[in-house]
């Protein structure tokens, strides 16, 4: 049987970005997303250059979606957003919404949608 046709359906949240605005993941139904889900806390944040290299080469194919599971909140992912000067957006996860979504255990994790 060939599955390359099925529609799967990605699970719908909203969360908050850095620049304090919700982002809702249907907001990018039918475009070619990447979600980059790391920790300020974790060695996970070393990716982040390696993801904006990808995304200023790749841009124009993929969106990148940076999100932070981070209890503290965004006063302890900014410093990693700042000093590096991400340009794709960052969202703050405090409650783990997207690794009961996603069913993930561990930070980092990718998922291509």
């Amino acid at each position: 049987m060939n599955n390359s046709n099925r529609q799967i359906k990605i699970p719908e949240f909203k969360l908050l970005s850095t620049n304090d605005k919700y982002i809702n993941i249907s907001d990018y139904y039918g475009k070619k997303i990447i979600l980059f889900i790391w920790a300020s806390w974790w060695g996970c944040r070393e990716q982040l250059p390696v993801w904006q290299e990808f995304y200023d080469k790749y841009n124009k194919e993929v969106q990148i979606i940076s999100i932070a599971i981070d209890f503290q909140g965004k006063s302890k992912v900014m410093p990693y957003i700042n000093k590096l000067n991400l340009k794709f957006p960052t969202l703050i996860d405090k409650e783990n919404i997207t690794g009961e979504l996603f069913g993930f255990k561990a930070v980092p994790n990718g998922i291509m949608i």
